[in-house]
């Protein structure tokens, strides 16, 4: 039952493994995330009082250079989503940062 074990679980590890290069970039999201979450408990903060998102917050989160297209936009928001989406074992915060990093490139474009 050992080998059926490992055999059922082999081809999530080989999915898995093209994964890893995005756990530099989720650790940055999920350390934001909690010093977001810490400056709610603990009062309002600059990006509180800002209410958005900026442009370099979201070129980051895109990995883009500057000045993309609007398509290297879509594009770029498309490759991350579909790996990161909910319905693919994402969470909904990283799609909602997707999701806003996109329109505030889009509305700058």
């Amino acid at each position: 039952w050992l080998a059926a074990a490992g055999a059922a679980i082999l081809p999530f590890l080989r999915r898995s493994v093209g994964l890893l290069r995005w756990l530099p970039w989720l650790r940055n999201v999920y350390q934001s995330r909690a010093q977001q979450q810490h400056q709610h408990r603990s009062g309002p903060g600059p990006q509180a009082a800002r209410g958005a998102m900026s442009r370099s917050e979201a070129m980051e989160i895109l990995g883009l250079a500057d000045n993309p297209s609007k398509q290297q936009i879509v594009q770029a928001h498309r490759r991350l989503i579909q790996k990161l989406h909910p319905d693919r074992g994402g969470s909904n915060y990283l799609a909602q940062q997707l999701n806003e990093a996109k329109r505030v490139l889009l509305e700058d474009a």
